[in-house]
């Protein structure tokens, strides 16, 4: 061991104390001269804290746990059921909160620098790393900016520091859980690497900078703000790719940043090699070399609480490994590894722990243990092979108690760099004492020129109650602005000034994840210093000014952009609301589906198919038939139970003799059914069965299969009843249509034109060109309804596929639309201009207008005649025949095949057998003239051309079509 028993007693022992001759003096080996740090400042909010109040004792008092349950039973009605055992569950929380708050082996360093680059640019810019959020699940990234302090009166003399800009900060959120560490790699020329240890798993991170702010990645967590600062994950590293257990810490290599070394809580280690393929931006990672914290020689002991680290010291071949009670240096030559020597830092039979170990310089760290603060210098391979450096190894150059308790598990230390001397900071979690200690270094050579000083309090603590748990220490640098000769000057910033005076940050992160900053001053260089009594915020133009608006110059944002954005949580709470007893009305949620999921029910609205059956069997057994109705009418779905008895009865139903039979709607090839022969549903439920079901994976569960079995029965019987319908037989048919007195004429089978005509021509305009030859209602009805329905409809059937004409008018409407374009984007009046270029000319418009006018007389002359025949015909027949004795209709009925005009109406069909009926009569063998049926009433009593009226002279000349 390097320290003696004189030089260990620290606390009132002036040490090895010797008496000098010459002077008469006793001189003693201990520097009873204290250093303290003085504040400069008062202490400033950096970033604000995250976590909510934390629990700094475990209640105990059961009467105020009780009132506390009453009082949110109040504010929250919902939990007044839960009001018992809430007392007992909140001491149970309470003491397990505080334990996780006071002392989790598992969380590392919270918060870490690094350094990005904006894309295209060589400037660097700083930034933080660190937890946020109401549980310390999501990363924050932090760019820093630039602050300035003074002193009173005096603006000339500044100093400078790093300030952190909440309002540019970046998120990045995965899981639910706390963040346990995190870490910046170190690189000059490129972006940091940045590693974050989650319980699950160790994800790394290549922040950039971009040009403009950007949408954070989605969570299912939180709704995160856009920033300039991108997380960018690019790898993580699990449990299972480490050995199984979670992992304890990770570093990186300070030398090569793509290098990182993880250890798990079992004490197994593993470096790891990351690459990246530049043009695609995309990293791999593998495993290097690996072991354990032990050698194969020790035994390996209990691993206590899991708690373990790892860190590059000396060179980028060898590491520290250690956990609670072990420590070990290792030396990686490529693929393998081998164990330096290392002193035992704790005794056997002791009961001491590691606590913390930090890293001092290139190869030195520092460890702290339950009793002891150790310094230790270690000794590369490659530095072993100078004779003067000694074996490759640790050594401990310095080992001195610090007295902070044998039981506090929860100490940290916090060495920095202070001026010439290293400043060392010892925290603990259960008190606010912090302790500082200064160590200088004069020689490496020698173990006698480390000089280290009595501890002293740090004489300040944080405005709030949190504890501390992460300390950084950064020199102020100084700023000189010219200033006109009358303004008055401060002379103790000037003379700070002109002695070179340094002055100190020091940045806090506490427990509730909140920075807090304060600037020292070394008491050796004043005693009492004036503080500093303003603080500027340097807004500076940042790198996307020119693209971006939001970050402007200070005569508009002082301060920098407004972007207080927080990451918000995506679970509300569930806060009661004051409604009246009247009108309360409570929200109800439908859960019935839920309900027949779990306990399905018998009752179904699907039909059986012998319901079916049995209903088609009565319907063909009336005497009266049925026109026409297919057989699954009113049916939603069917329930089939055995598919051949089903398919049995049906064929049997097809088969029988009633009045009604069953046929199917169309021939077996228009319906493309599959099956060569008449379907049935055996067919068509075993081809289901070979095509659909058979082909399932062998992994398909047997619930899946049965209902996949039960819907092909379902589809199989609903196919075959749709595409069979009910009718008529022939002769019942022929019957129908020929029986009863308001039955339609029996039309003839030779052409209308060819019987004996007694009724004058109607003039060709008032027959419309498109009048069908027999009338609609007269028309006969075919049994097959594909014939029907083709009139109408065009069937997929190449023999009867005619092309189809549309008029102009349905065509000029469907060149309006375009297939496969947007429909938000239709214009009419564009494209009305494309379809008709020359709608806009005024030519055109004047053609138009002019074809209008043409069309108007026509119909007008038109009507003039029509008008002047009709009184000319009416006024003759009266003139030479006298009224007849039984009503008539005008101008007559039509014949068998002939449309009424236009301008007349004809009689309905509710007239006409009622006037046939009164009047009776039959003329000639068809029942009337010209083979017209006995009860329309005649308007012509003489068969002839003219039907007894005068004949009608011809003009001389040329005759005009009539209409034309």
């Amino acid at each position: 061991m390097a320290d003696s028993p004189l030089n260990d007693l620290n606390y009132g022992r002036p040490g090895l104390t010797t008496y000098n001759l010459d002077d008469r003096e006793w001189h003693a080996s201990r520097d009873t001269t204290r250093q303290t740090l003085q504040k400069a400042s008062e202490w400033q909010l950096a970033i604000p804290a995250a976590l909510g109040s934390l629990p700094t004792h475990s209640s105990t008092n059961a009467t105020a746990t009780r009132k506390e349950t009453r009082r949110l039973a109040h504010d929250y009605p919902q939990l007044v059921p839960a009001a018992k055992i809430l007392p007992e569950l909140s001491a149970i929380s309470e003491g397990v909160t505080l334990a996780a708050a006071t002392y989790d082996p598992h969380i590392g360093d919270l918060l870490s620098f690094g350094t990005v680059f904006l894309k295209k640019s060589f400037r660097p810019k700083q930034i933080a790393a660190l937890p946020a959020g109401p549980s310390g699940s999501i990363l924050r990234l932090v760019p820093l900016g630039q602050q300035r302090y003074g002193w009173e009166g005096d603006r000339s003399v500044r100093l400078e520091g790093p300030f952190y800009s909440v309002v540019d900060s970046g998120y990045w959120n995965e899981e639910g859980a706390s963040i346990q560490q995190v870490v910046f790699g170190q690189a000059e020329t490129s972006n940091s690497l940045l590693a974050v240890r989650l319980p699950s798993k160790t994800v790394f991170f290549r922040p950039s900078y971009d040009r403009g702010r950007r949408a954070a990645d989605p969570t299912p967590y939180y709704d995160l703000p856009p920033s300039l600062l991108s997380a960018h994950p690019i790898l993580a590293i699990t449990p299972d790719q480490t050995g199984g257990a979670p992992h304890a810490d990770v570093a990186f290599n300070p030398d090569y940043q793509f290098h990182v070394g993880v250890v798990d809580q079992r004490g197994a280690w593993s470096l790891w090699q990351m690459e990246r393929r530049a043009k695609r931006d995309e990293y791999s990672i593998s495993r290097i070399v690996g072991g354990h914290i032990y050698s194969a020689e020790e035994e390996v002991t209990d691993l206590e609480d899991g708690w373990a680290r790892i860190l590059w010291t000396g060179d980028s071949n060898t590491l520290v490994l250690c956990n609670r009670r072990q420590l070990s240096v290792v030396n990686v030559i490529g693929d393998t590894f081998e164990y330096l020597q290392a002193p035992p830092l704790i005794p056997q039979r002791s009961s001491d722990w590691i606590l913390d170990v930090k890293k001092h310089t290139q190869n030195r760290l520092f460890v702290l243990t339950s009793t002891r603060i150790f310094l230790i210098s270690v000794t590369t391979s490659n530095g072993a092979l100078d004779s003067i450096s000694g074996q490759a190894g640790a050594t401990i150059l310095l080992s001195r108690r610090h007295y902070r308790g044998d039981e506090d598990l929860t100490l940290q230390m916090h060495p920095q760099v202070f001026e010439e001397e290293t400043a060392m900071f010892v925290t603990s979690r259960l008190n606010k004492l912090v302790q500082v200690y200064f160590f200088q270094d004069h020689s490496s050579n020698r173990i006698e020129s480390f000089l280290t000083t009595d501890p002293v309090d740090l004489g300040f603590s944080l405005p709030n109650a949190a504890h501390m748990v992460q300390m950084h220490l950064r020199r102020l640098e100084y700023s000189v602005k010219d200033q006109t000769p009358h303004k008055r000057r401060n002379a103790s910033a000037h003379s700070y000034y002109e002695r070179a005076i340094p002055f100190h940050q020091l940045t806090v992160l506490t427990a509730d994840l909140g920075v807090h900053q304060i600037v020292l001053l070394s008491s050796k260089h004043e005693s009492d210093p004036e503080r500093l009594a303003w603080r500027k915020i340097v807004t500076q133009r940042l790198p996307d000014a020119r693209d971006e608006v939001d970050e402007v110059d200070d005569f508009i944002e002082p301060n920098g952009p407004d972007w207080e954005m927080e990451p918000e949580s995506k679970l509300k709470s569930q806060v009661p609301r004051r409604v009246s007893i009247e009108n309360a009305t409570y929200p109800s949620a439908d859960h019935a589906w839920l309900y027949e999921s779990l306990f399905p029910s018998e009752q179904t609205d699907s039909t059986s198919i012998e319901d079916v059956i049995q209903r088609l069997e009565d319907v063909m057994s009336r005497e009266t038939p049925i026109f026409q109705a297919n057989a699954m009418d009113s049916i939603d779905a069917l329930d089939v139970p055995d598919v051949d008895e089903a398919s049995t009865r049906f064929q049997q139903l097809v088969a029988s003799q009633s009045t009604s039979m069953l046929r199917p709607i169309a021939a077996q090839e228009v319906l493309r059914l599959p099956g060569n022969e008449q379907s049935s549903i055996t067919n068509l439920y075993d081809i289901i069965l070979e095509d659909w079901i058979a082909p399932l994976p062998a992994q398909t569960p047997v619930p899946v299969r049965q209902a996949k079995e039960r819907l092909a029965r379902r589809v199989a019987a609903e196919v075959t009843l749709a595409s069979m319908q009910l009718q008529p037989k022939k002769e019942e048919r022929a019957s129908a249509s020929s029986g009863g007195p308001a039955s339609l004429p029996i039309l003839p089978s030779r052409p209308v034109d060819t019987f004996p005509s007694a009724l004058p021509t109607p003039p060709q305009s008032s027959v419309p060109p498109s009048s069908p030859l027999f009338p609609e209602a007269l028309q006969p009805s075919t049994a097959d309804p594909l014939s029907r329905l083709r009139k109408h409809l065009t069937i997929d059937d190449d023999s009867f596929r005619t092309p189809t004409l549309l008029p102009p008018s349905v065509s000029e409407l469907l060149s309006h639309w375009q297939p496969g374009t947007d429909p938000s984007a239709y214009d009419w009046e564009a494209t009305e201009r494309a379809i008709r270029p020359d709608a806009d000319d005024e030519e055109s418009q004047k053609l138009f207008e002019e074809e209008r006018k043409k069309k108007e007389r026509r119909e007008r002359r038109q009507r003039r005649e029509d008008e002047r025949l009709r009184a000319k015909t009416q006024a003759s027949s009266q003139s030479v025949f006298p009224q007849p004795a039984f009503p008539r209709s005008l101008p007559g009925p039509t014949l068998g095949g002939m449309a009424t005009s236009s301008q007349v109406p004809a009689p309905t069909s509710s007239q006409m057998p009622s006037q046939a009926h009164v009047h009776g009569g039959n003329f000639g063998p068809f029942g009337g003239f010209g083979g017209t049926h006995g009860m329309i009433p005649q308007s012509q009593v003489e068969p002839g051309k003219f039907g007894g009226r005068p004949e009608k002279k011809k003009r001389k000349g040329k005759s005009r079509v009539s209409g034309f």
